[in-house]
């Protein structure tokens, strides 16, 4: 998450919304926030609210949540909502996203949001993330896995061969297999 001001970083969580009694957090003061959280059970919903020096910056609330992933001899169904091109920031963006929310109030929602490719547009810039992605998405990004995919436009802006740039500063994407696999 990010801040206006430079702060620490703490992440309460639990099991329940009342019951938020464990903590990561970084002491350094930034207003890029990524907090790792270790030793979690497999296949959980977990409950979390984001807090700084300053204060509670997200409160505690049901929609603040995530389920950790299941062991991986585990078989279950998994929905995901995938979406190309859809960082436009228009009426139709919206309209896409009224319809899902329509869809996953009567059948569920998705256990993950697959991003297909040219998520801010025109020229992939940090206020474009920002505005046609985070801001656009919030609600569900409070407890949707983000998996996103670099596309042309995030690419005008973003190297993949250095992995810097607007869309590597907007995601914290496995590096080194912490999803699992290969590093």
């Amino acid at each position: 998450w990010r801040t206006l001001e430079a702060t620490n970083s703490v992440v309460r969580y639990g099991l329940a919304l009342d019951q938020l009694s464990s903590t990561a957090s970084d002491s350094a003061l930034t207003t890029e926030h990524r907090i790792p959280i270790t030793g979690l059970r497999p296949d959980t919903k977990y409950y979390y609210t984001l807090e700084s020096e300053n204060g509670t910056i997200l409160p505690p609330d049901p929609d603040n949540s995530f389920r950790t992933n299941p062991l991986p001899s585990t078989t279950r169904n998994v929905r995901i909502w995938v979406l190309g091109d859809s960082g436009r920031g228009n009426e139709n963006q919206l309209a896409v996203l009224r319809g899902y929310q329509q869809f996953a109030a009567q059948t569920g929602a998705a256990d993950l949001m697959l991003m297909l490719g040219d998520n801010a547009y025109m020229t992939g810039q940090d206020a474009e993330y920002q505005l046609r992605l985070f801001d656009v998405y919030a609600s569900l990004l409070k407890n949707t896995t983000l998996w996103p995919t670099f596309g042309n436009h995030d690419g005008m802006s973003s190297s993949s061969s250095t992995l810097s740039g607007p869309y590597y500063d907007s995601f914290s994407l496995p590096r080194q297999a912490e999803a699992g696999g290969t590093p």
